[in-house]
């Protein structure tokens, strides 16, 4: 049988097999290409599975990041609609200039600003006329300076509104390049006018203090002036009392008349004595009133640098944070952190705003009272719920006392200033108290309950009036367990222009403007208002006022008739 020896390639393997015939060999090199085929075979299965694995985890990948993508959206949408909330309440918009397209972008907040409608088209030289003629070169070469020399600008400038109102706008701008070379500007555009309007007034107040201050100062020189002459006066008398010692021992050694004389002159004596003594009193009047008079210069310097303090500090945290709210990648909780402060120092401006122009009425005479029925338990209860959530979360017991009967509540006051007088002292009463317990209420009054229940037994018999009244004293009091007041203090704690501390680093803010209103307002009343106070155990204040009661039948009686007029006209 001939072999295929000759037909393979001579490896080692086959100089090691016996001869085989050609059909074995082929079967033998046909299994060999199997085995091999089936290695590779599973070989590219291994891999396959390694790629669908792999495919398994991409796909897993994918969709996470999917399901990020959406979550960042939506907090990108409530960002957006966040920020436009916030430019709204801040009324700051932002503006972008293409150079390239001569396009004028605005957000919404600077069409209201421009009080122009919202499908109106601005441009760059349009948006410019609208500022006013004295304005405009500022602002043309401001722009012009960004786009050419790609300077920055911030500039507060007056504005013609397209309703013809002028405002105040603080108009902010920086150029924007691509590989060098200026292709937009952009920034933002605020309403100031507020801000403005408000320094002018300071100004105006600051100049009044001043003259009032030279006034001043020439009274005191006059008085300085008037207190030499005084004592060239008192020298001259002196002197001439010492003539009258001499001239009295030489008429003791004359007649019985010149002893007459010289009771005379002993008389005049007595009263040239007097007068001195009535002059040396003057004096010393007159140097009180100085004394006086400086001490009401430092309290109204220290007042006003108190009240620049109060004003400055709201106003610096409402610009600083309204700043920090133009950072583009401020997080949701931070946002809400420096909103919260903005209106913060917005209700701490607007009190301090509001005491200064209820004391400046009081001050001027211009302050009314205004009589009508008042339901003080309804006051009484509107107060305590609107401080409530304020004090519980100071973690302090928040207390109403009221022992006025329901039939008895409806009384004959200005119900504003009885309002105000309590929110004052319970404010003072929170600012001041860091645990315990604070109270409040109507107290004892001097009348009899009874008399009002014959009264509303009776009717209005044989009465020409159209209520029944009884005049008494309602008595209402605010009681803390707060810090206290130093004694020393109590003598001037209700004068206007004073404070407890009235340095600027003081702990406490505010105007100290609060309890000297509250005096006023009881006074106006027709009532009185005093204190107890302990260091360390807290204060008790106390005021009165006239109790005009009025029968709640003849209250709703009087206010039917009322509205039957009103529907009437």
């Amino acid at each position: 049988m001939t072999t295929c020896r000759n037909k393979i390639d001579n490896t080692e393997a086959e100089k090691q097999m016996p001869p085989l015939s050609c059909q074995d060999m082929n079967s033998w090199k046909t299994k060999n290409e199997l085995i091999i085929a089936n290695r590779k075979l599973l070989l590219q299965n291994e891999e396959k599975e390694k790629l669908a694995a792999e495919l398994i985890i991409a796909n897993k990948e994918l969709a996470f990041q999917n399901k990020e993508k959406e979550k960042r959206a939506a907090e990108l949408t409530r960002s957006k609609q966040f920020l436009d909330n916030t430019e709204k309440l801040a009324r700051v918009g932002g503006w972008e200039f293409s150079i390239k397209n001569n396009e004028l972008s605005w957000s919404e907040v600077i069409y209201r600003i421009y009080e122009v409608e919202p499908d109106y088209q601005p441009t760059i030289e349009s948006a410019i006329n609208f500022y006013a003629p004295e304005s405009i070169p500022v602002i043309s070469e401001a722009v012009r300076q960004a786009i050419e020399e790609g300077k920055s600008f911030d500039v507060d400038l007056q504005l013609i509104t397209a309703k013809q109102n002028s405002i105040w706008v603080r108009a902010i701008g920086q150029a924007y390049r691509d590989n060098g070379e200026i292709v937009k500007i952009g920034g933002a555009f605020q309403d100031i006018n507020d801000r403005i309007l408000t320094e002018h007034k300071l100004i105006l107040a600051n100049k009044g203090l001043v003259f009032q201050n030279e006034e001043k100062g020439k009274r005191a020189a006059e008085l300085i002036i008037a207190n030499k002459e005084l004592i060239l006066q008192n020298e001259e008398k002196e002197k001439r009392a010492a003539a009258l010692i001499i001239a009295n021992k030489e008429l003791a050694f004359q007649s019985e008349e010149k002893e007459k004389r010289a009771n005379e002159l002993f008389l005049a004596n007595i009263e040239l004595l007097f007068q001195n003594e009535q002059k040396e009193r003057r004096a010393e009047e007159l140097v009180i009133a100085k004394e006086n008079a400086e001490e009401s210069d430092r309290l109204k310097s220290a007042f006003l640098a108190n009240m620049s303090h109060e004003i400055r500090t709201p106003m610096n945290g409402i610009l600083g944070f309204t700043e920090l709210l133009k950072e583009p990648d401020l997080n949701e909780e931070y946002q809400r952190y420096y909103i919260d402060i903005i209106e913060k120092s917005g209700i701490r401006l607007l009190n301090t705003i509001n005491d200064i122009m209820s004391i400046s009425r009081v001050e001027a005479g211009l302050m009314t009272v205004s009589i009508s029925g008042i339901n003080i338990n309804e006051q009484l209860e509107e107060i305590f719920n609107f401080f409530k959530p304020e004090v519980e979360q100071k973690g302090i017991h928040f207390y109403l006392r009221n022992n006025l009967p329901a039939k008895a509540a409806i009384i004959q006051s200005d119900g504003e200033k009885i309002y105000a007088i309590l929110t004052n002292l319970v404010k003072n009463a929170i600012k001041f108290t860091h645990s315990g317990y604070i109270e409040f209420g109507c107290g004892s009054t001097h009348r009899n309950f009874s008399n009002l229940n014959r009264e509303q037994g009776q009717g209005n018999a044989g009465s020409s009036n159209d209520s029944s009244r009884e005049q008494g004293e309602l008595t209402f009091f605010v009681k803390d367990t707060g810090i206290g007041i130093h004694p020393a203090q109590l003598e001037f704690v209700f004068d206007r222009f004073r404070q407890s501390n009235e340095s600027l680093n003081r702990k406490y803010e505010g105007a100290g403007l609060g309890l000297s209103i509250s005096k006023a307002y009881v006074e106006m009343l027709g009532g009185k208002i005093w204190l107890e106070s302990e260091i360390e155990k807290g204060t008790t204040i106390y005021f009165t006022i006239p109790y005009d009661v009025v029968t709640e039948e003849n209250h709703i009686s009087k206010s039917l008739v009322m509205n039957k007029c009103f529907l009437n006209s």
